[in-house]
């Protein structure tokens, strides 16, 4: 489903924006403390220099960020055509499959050693096999090597080859931001301890007006981008991404639903312990229960390696320059940066992320028709007989005036089993209901008496 940054309008004017944001914050703050009669009075020298040179950085990251390309996978071999998903294997979502491609990913069965994947993916829309930790961006329109996610605010995707920059954009961004708010600081500070002399020996109201629009701009700024910044290293540490984390989170979500046992896909669920139906040869791999079991997230390999694997480099000092490289994808098919991760063993075999997910496991095709799985009900439609042919077109028209006949039928025999059930009902006198004789409510009260006086004798003669 599309988002607010996939409009047409948003990514037209996302990285204008950032610029005039930047831009506003920036420069427009250093001439009002140059120009206003504001104190502690004017930037001094060193303040000038320093907030500068961290602009300039944050420029050229910003820069580096949005340009640099997010890498991309290049086959020597074209594929036409694509596999058959009809062997029942869960895929990962709409846009690709798992299929067992000896090609991409593997390697030597070691713990420690990249590759080894006993089940590879395929991207449909690319028609090319996706290698470990690769993802397709509808914007960029190809896969990308280990995507987090495409930020429209750079216009790009943050990727393996655009992860520190974008990370050092974000850096240099929340420094600018936290020397700006010390300077605006001390200017509300020194205007709140003057705030009970005359107007007229405070500043103007342009001036007021002006900080009062740096102020609230540059608080959600430093807000956001602080969340940011926080998030990304966080995913930095454990060498996860956006993408992975959202997984992640899928997947112990499943397991907690098949733990309590209430999810359809349970194998406890309807199943004996004791039959084995999975070694059933004669059962579709589609109808035999799915086993859930916890995968633990491969990847993460230790938080120094973790961090010298993301920024390409073991050099801490360049992992905060503004001008240091990143990785880059390898050029060999199948090997290297980019078609290869390291594991950390966890699991019994290599491979196995991402984790199937049993709510997006394919449905069954029967007699060319696709059954929705698994909300759909359970029915034999697989095993019903073909419809019946007919010979001509007047012989299917006999055949369904006969069947509205017999539905004709079918209607009258039922509503004269009603009538006569109906008829044989025994009689019954109705039950007296009493009613209140309310002609009264209007007569006098001096005539109801006379009318009493006269009814006693009458009962008395009786």
């Amino acid at each position: 489903m599309a988002g607010f940054g996939d409009a047409p309008l948003i990514q037209k004017l996302a990285v204008p924006g950032v610029c005039i944001l930047i831009s506003f914050l920036a420069y427009s703050s250093q001439l009002l403390f140059h120009l206003a009669d504001l104190k502690p009075g004017p930037l001094t020298r060193a303040e000038t220099l320093q907030f500068n040179a961290l602009l300039l950085c944050l420029w050229y990251t910003y820069y580096k960020a949005c340009t640099v390309d997010p890498g991309r996978f290049t086959f020597s071999t074209p594929v036409h055509e694509v596999p058959s998903s009809d062997d029942g294997l869960p895929s990962d979502n709409d846009d690709e499959q798992e299929v067992d491609n000896n090609s991409i990913g593997r390697g030597k069965n070691s713990s420690k050693k990249k590759g080894s994947s006993p089940r590879s993916r395929w991207c449909r829309k690319c028609a090319a096999p996706k290698p470990p930790r690769a993802h397709h961006c509808r914007t960029c329109n190809r896969c990308i090597p280990k995507m987090d996610h495409h930020c429209p605010w750079t216009g790009n995707c943050v990727s393996l080859t655009t992860f520190p920059h974008f990370w050092r954009f974000l850096l240099y961004a929340n420094l600018s931001l936290w020397y700006l708010s010390a300077l605006l600081y001390r200017r509300f500070a020194a205007l709140w301890v003057d705030r009970n002399l005359p107007a007229y020996l405070g500043p103007s109201m342009p001036v007021l007006v002006h900080l009062s629009l740096l102020l609230p701009i540059c608080f959600f700024t430093t807000l956001g981008l602080g969340i940011m910044l926080y998030a990304t290293t966080h995913d930095w540490l454990e060498n996860t991404t956006t993408i992975e984390g959202f997984e992640i989170h899928r997947h112990n979500e499943i397991l907690e639903r098949d733990r309590r046992g209430g999810a359809w896909w349970s194998a406890r669920a309807g199943h004996d312990d004791d039959d084995d139906d999975s070694a059933d040869p004669d059962i579709d791999p589609r109808d035999r229960p799915v086993i859930v079991e916890r995968v633990e997230f491969p990847y993460d390999i230790g938080y120094w390696a973790n961090l010298t694997q993301s920024m390409g480099s073991s050099n801490p000092l360049v992992w905060v320059l503004p001008w240091s490289g990143a990785p880059a994808v390898s050029t060999t098919e199948g090997k290297g940066r980019g078609w290869e991760w390291e594991e950390n063993g966890f699991n019994h075999t290599e491979g196995l992320w991402p984790p199937p997910d049993p709510e997006k496991r394919p449905p069954r095709r029967g007699n060319g028709r696709r059954r929705a799985w698994p909300g759909a009900k359970v029915s034999d439609d697989d095993d019903a007989p073909p419809p019946r042919q007919y010979a001509s077109r007047d012989e299917e028209i006999q055949a369904f005036r006969k069947r509205q006949e017999d539905d004709l039928r079918r209607r009258e025999e039922t509503r004269a089993r009603l009538m006569a059930e109906l008829e044989e009902v025994a009689e019954f006198d109705p039950v007296p209901i009493p009613v209140d004789d309310y002609d009264d409510d209007e007569v006098p009260l001096a005539e109801l008496i006379r009318r009493r006086k006269i009814r006693r004798p009458d009962d008395q003669g009786e």
